[in-house]
């Protein structure tokens, strides 16, 4: 494990210290060859794809589509180890935000923000941007299935910014959330993935199919009264992003609690969507988004503090 471990870091550190051009061209072929390599993935994305646009695209697309998301996989991969040349002074030039002020208005109110996020672009770019102008994120994650995986890149991370993009991790999370919302900071949530009862699952239409999705978000924008704000991030370049900040979403009651958690995560939801129509090649379609599952609500840890 050493041995590869090793070879890992060093591997890492010649990409990273390749100019970012360069690297990502790497990126696109490693991405070219993953379509490939990678059939099962290839085809859950290729199934996906089929079910979410049906009629509204030729059946030729989705090749196309799964193709150029794997190159875009590629570059994100590239871009991580290449984190640490990122800084406040260059960050501009990799990644324009529309609207930045967005962010500083809900923060300066103190309560603390909720942000909505999808595995869209180069997300892990998204929270180091916001970071590098000024505002710590705290994002809500899940740890690598491979302990070897997520020791690395919890440790690569502290290679470049990390003291400004803070991980969350899912499993005894309540208590950290809320601590950075009562310090007025910024919690972000990728709301896209297939989500368990257990975690607090309502069923919302996805692409016109019900989707199994955390009500978290919901949950804590009503007990606390924080708004919650889209933001997505896409690559309109080999190495450049542009950052979208969709107006702020407050708490919208229904007759019931229940019914309330489900029309606010639909809410959230459609949002998701809008960007994932218009960048389709940018979202990770090679996750099971579409599971079975059972729309009632069970409170999660969070909800109860």
């Amino acid at each position: 494990m050493r041995i590869v471990s090793g070879s890992l870091r060093c591997f890492a550190s010649f990409i990273g210290s390749l100019p970012l051009s360069e690297a990502l061209g790497l990126g696109e072929i490693f991405g070219w060859f993953a379509y490939y390599l990678f059939h099962r993935r290839t085809r859950i994305a290729l199934d996906n794809l089929r079910a979410a646009f049906k009629t509204e695209r030729y059946p030729g697309e989705f090749k196309r589509i799964a193709k150029k998301m794997w190159r875009n996989l590629g570059r994100n991969i590239i871009e991580f180890l290449h984190l640490q040349r990122y800084t406040r002074q260059n960050i501009d030039h990799y990644v324009r935000f529309d609207d930045f002020h967005k962010v500083l208005e809900l923060k300066n109110q103190g309560r603390g923000v909720l942000v909505l996020t999808a595995h869209l672009g180069n997300w892990d770019l998204l929270a180091l941007s916001c970071g590098l102008k000024g505002v710590t994120v705290n994002l809500v994650t899940k740890r690598l299935r491979s302990k070897f995986l997520d020791q690395f890149w919890q440790t690569w991370r502290k290679g470049g910014a990390s003291e400004i993009v803070n991980p969350i991790f899912k499993k005894g999370a309540a208590k950290q959330v809320l601590q950075k919302l009562r310090e007025g900071e910024l919690v972000a949530f990728v709301l896209d993935q297939h989500a368990k009862r257990k975690e607090g699952a309502v069923l919302v239409d996805f692409f016109g199919r019900k989707a199994a999705t955390l009500s978290i978000l919901a949950v804590l924008s009503r007990k606390h009264g924080v708004p919650v704000l889209p933001a997505f991030i896409v690559r309109t370049s080999r190495a450049r992003h542009r950052v979208f900040l969709e107006e702020p979403l407050y708490f919208e009651e229904m007759s019931n609690p229940e019914e309330s958690m489900r029309h606010n995560t639909q809410r959230y939801s459609d949002i998701i969507e809008k960007y994932v129509r218009a960048y389709p090649e940018q979202w990770t379609w090679i996750h099971r988004r579409w599971k079975a599952a059972k729309g009632t609500i069970q409170e999660s840890a969070i909800s109860k503090q």
